[in-house]
């Protein structure tokens, strides 16, 4: 299946030039989350019907004039930076950290010094069947989601990357849904150490969500 199922849904997406977000991702979700690997194609093509229903209930929303609000098929914007200035950490410091949960703090804190935000703040609307949006590094101007995984190589001398799981495919869902319905909703995910899988990648590129990659420090 070359990238995978996850990779085939995000290149129909591309092709069809369908904007995915309502309720009907919630139904490919539910079998996202049952798939066994012999099930990834039903799932595939689950996601595919529930994108064309997803693009005839934003109807309205494709012709409403609202040019800010991205199209699934345009190119998101992907940055590469390396350390920031003004942290109260540097980001050598937080990469050296031990992999693991505990990670997750500093890397939201140093993003959030970096670009001057606040605390995590859930959304305030919810998202049907998938409940509130946890956003990590609010700001001004742009809702951040920070992932700090620890970047290391395997057995087989391979980089390990953050791959696109259950729990990461339904919050790049509630940022897809909230920013049809909320034209001021910015999400940007940004990898502060290891860098995005394939997969994640191009299911963040499918669904328009900027993505801002850090180098080493």
């Amino acid at each position: 299946m070359g990238r995978g199922a996850i990779g085939e849904v995000a290149e129909g997406l591309v092709k069809r030039g369908v904007k995915a977000a309502s309720e009907g991702v919630s139904k490919a979700i539910g079998d996202f989350h049952r798939a066994t690997a012999e099930g990834l194609k039903a799932a595939a093509a689950r996601t595919r019907e529930a994108d064309a229903r997803a693009a005839q209930g934003f109807k309205d929303l494709e012709h409403s004039g609202h040019n800010s609000v991205p199209r699934v098929g345009q190119e998101p914007k992907i940055k590469v930076l390396g350390p920031g200035p003004g942290t109260t950490r540097s980001l050598g410091d937080i990469q050296k950290l031990p992999r693991g949960p505990a990670r997750g703090a500093p890397g939201a804190q140093y993003v959030r010094d970096l670009y001057q935000g606040g605390k995590e703040a859930t959304q305030p609307r919810r998202v049907p069947s998938l409940g509130g949006r946890r956003v990590d590094v609010p700001t001004k101007d742009m809702d951040i989601e920070v992932k700090h995984y620890g970047r290391f190589k395997s057995v087989g001398g391979k980089m390990q990357s953050v791959p696109l799981t259950r729990r990461l495919q339904e919050e790049i869902d509630k940022d897809t849904y909230l920013r049809a319905r909320d034209h001021s909703y910015r999400p940007v995910w940004m990898f502060t150490d290891a860098s995005p899988s394939a997969d994640l990648l191009d299911m963040l590129k499918a669904r328009n969500i900027e993505v801002v990659i850090y180098g080493r420090g």
